[in-house]
């Protein structure tokens, strides 16, 4: 044998010599939890959403071990909880006895669009935080009544479902009737005619920006969006939405349950009527409220001085904002008017004292975290105000 080979083969023989193998063991211990519901069966689909009746969910727990034991053996509780809209909310504990719960009943409210179930060994001294989830449910999607809904009994309100990111109708049967009642430069104002209220139940969208493409009186198919609370105002942020002229440009689901529901009204949508305000509206704050962000009209309210004290003075010059006091009853109620941001051409220190036959606009709430709001009207357009020898009609 030649030196060369000799020394591979030497070689070869010193790394098999220093080789060996070495078993490492699995200890035993807590993996995952299987999350098994049992009722209902059907848990819904993204073409097909649960009844809006759908809120009694049945499951049962099973712990899983990391040698593949089915069940591991666990004694203690741990946590449910429930995934919606981007947030995770604690609902009960659950307790496990030899690895397997009972059969547990949970009842869900307020839950809408999709959402999961998830349990979190998070509890007692020393947890694992090994978890499980259930399979997707397929809630309906919320309404604007029950994104504006609040359970709260005064001022400020705020929505129930503040902080999640929602998709506001957009199903069969439940496209609604939503419809832009004015365009902003930071985003849109819509109104749902198909709310079950009296009235309208209206909300800001606020884009950043100008929106594309959206005008007044356009129909909206869907929104989605963050719901926040602004000084008092319930809106939606970093929206995204289909529009009904979209949806006919589009070849989805959505757009062809859309189109079906809103095509009798295309076309048709030329004119919306303001809900008129008396100052006995003013005295019930939840009515109020419930009008946040629709169109309204005001009669007969005198335009007050501006300059009367200087933070009326500082107001109008920064905001354009100035006062009216509605005269439509024994008492009267101050309102705030926002003209100057869409009808340039009308100069309000020039009506000083006089009455507006009528001024609409959109109704937002202004409240610094008290129990008293200042409501304010915004303008839309010059067609929205009539005093003396300053009212415009249209041809």
């Amino acid at each position: 044998m030649n030196k060369f080979l000799y020394n591979i083969l030497l070689l070869l023989i010193l790394i098999i010599i220093s080789c060996k193998t070495e078993f490492i063991e699995i200890e035993s211990e807590l993996q995952s939890f299987e999350f098994k519901i049992l009722s209902p069966e059907n848990l819904g689909s993204e073409r097909e959403l649960l009844p809006s009746d759908t809120n009694r969910i049945v499951f049962r727990i099973k712990a899983l071990g990391s040698k593949g034991e089915d069940p591991f053996v666990l004694n203690k509780e741990i946590s449910l909880y429930l995934n919606f809209g981007g947030k995770s909310t604690y609902l009960k504990d659950v307790k496990i006895i030899n690895g397997l719960s009972n059969e547990e009943t949970i009842e869900i409210t307020n839950v809408y669009g999709k959402a999961h179930l998830m349990v979190v060994d998070d509890r007692g001294e020393e947890p694992t935080y090994a978890s499980g989830s259930s399979d997707e449910i397929y809630f309906r999607n919320p309404s604007l009544y029950e994104i504006q809904k609040s359970n709260e009994e005064k001022p400020p309100f705020s929505s129930n479902m503040r902080g999640y990111r929602v998709s506001i109708r957009g199903q069969k049967n439940n496209i609604g009737m939503m419809i832009v009642t004015a365009v902003t430069n930071n985003g849109f104002y819509i109104s749902d005619y198909a709310s079950k209220t009296d009235n309208p139940t209206s909300l800001f969208v606020y884009n950043f920006s100008r929106p594309y493409g959206v005008h007044r009186y356009q129909l909206l198919c869907q929104l989605i969006g963050r719901v926040q609370e602004h000084l008092g105002n319930t809106q939606v942020t970093f929206p995204d939405w289909m529009t009904y002229d979209d949806c006919k440009q589009a070849d989805s689901l959505l757009c062809k349950y859309c189109i079906e529901e809103l095509r009798p009204l295309e076309g048709k949508i030329k004119k919306i009527e303001p809900i008129k305000l008396k100052t006995s509206t003013t005295y019930d704050k939840k009515l109020m409220e419930s009008l946040e962000s629709s169109l309204v009209e005001i009669e007969k309210a005198t335009i007050l001085n501006m300059f009367e004290s200087s933070y009326d003075r500082d107001t109008y010059n920064e905001y354009g904002q100035y006062r009216v006091r509605l005269n439509d009853e024994t008492a009267s109620a101050i309102f705030l008017i926002i003209s100057r941001d869409n009808v340039s051409d009308f100069d309000p220190t020039k009506y000083i004292g006089k009455d507006f036959s009528y001024v609409r606009g959109i109704l937002t709430e202004l409240n610094f975290g008290s129990e008293n709001s200042k409501w304010i009207i915004n303008v839309r357009d010059k067609y929205d105000i009539c005093v003396e020898d300053f009212c415009p009609k249209k041809d």
